[in-house]
């Protein structure tokens, strides 16, 4: 069985983060395993707080899991506020295999989960890690804040932020800012009411991983996982007190 691993902060609900990252890949036929970066203390209200894990400990975790197997894909979510994304990404380019990195900034409730300005090596601590990334997947405002950035970066534009209130529409841009507007590739799906979508971000990043795991291409993995979630959303599991979560 293939591998993939994630890593990311850890949602206690497994509605987002590393155990919703886990539930995806398995049901979609690979194998997971995490490197977890930060806690959080959340339920179905949002997030209360959120505490980074040492750097060192982060980077242990990594580490041995590099020693023991070989990984055929990473998805990247959540990584904290001071983690280095320099030596992350020291640690991840040699494997050669390719990355997905869902740029959690902020919480659905808007709570802030990562800030890149302390503790980073480089004068744009995001260069070194987008350089060997093989899919960026911003919302809007994370798009906002990264777009100056994106030149050469692969990344899927997510429209669930838009204003378009009938169609959600996702666009791939092959080759960053520079693609020119006949390599882009359209998404459209049918804005849906959906009771249950936090880890929505997550879901599809690591299902897109999981695809391309499978000898799928990049824009064929991103229209099934677009399906994935669409049918998880629609489907949704059902828990008391009218809580529920995307099915995975």
């Amino acid at each position: 069985m293939k591998l993939l691993l994630t890593i990311a902060g850890f949602d206690p609900t497994s509605g987002a983060g590393v155990s919703s990252d886990c539930l995806t890949a398995y049901s979609l036929g690979v194998y997971p395993m995490a490197v977890t970066s930060a806690i959080t203390v959340q339920n179905h209200s949002g997030v209360f707080t959120c505490e980074d894990l040492p750097e060192d400990l982060v980077f242990e975790q990594l580490d041995k899991l590099l020693d023991d197997y070989h990984f055929e894909g990473i998805k990247i979510g959540m990584l904290g506020k001071t983690l280095s994304l320099t030596r992350l990404a020291e640690k991840l380019e040699p494997l050669n295999i390719p990355i997905i990195w869902d740029p959690v900034l902020f919480a659905t409730d808007g709570y802030p989960l990562t800030e890149y300005t302390m503790n980073q090596s480089s004068s744009d601590p995001w260069s070194d890690l987008l350089s060997i990334t093989s899919l960026l997947t911003p919302n809007q405002p994370e798009y906002l804040r990264l777009k100056d950035r994106l030149d050469h970066i692969p990344y899927l534009l997510k429209g669930g932020h838009d204003s378009n209130p009938d169609y959600a529409i996702d666009v791939y841009y092959p080759q960053g800012n520079v693609s020119p507007h006949e390599s882009l590739q359209f998404y459209k799906k049918k804005r849906m009411k959906a009771p249950y979508s936090h880890g929505t971000g997550c879901t599809l990043s690591t299902a897109i991983t999981a695809y391309l795991i499978q000898g799928e291409p990049m824009t064929l993995a991103i229209k099934k996982a677009k399906d994935y979630l669409f049918k998880g959303l629609v489907d949704s599991v059902r828990f008391e007190k009218g809580h529920g979560a995307i099915r995975k």
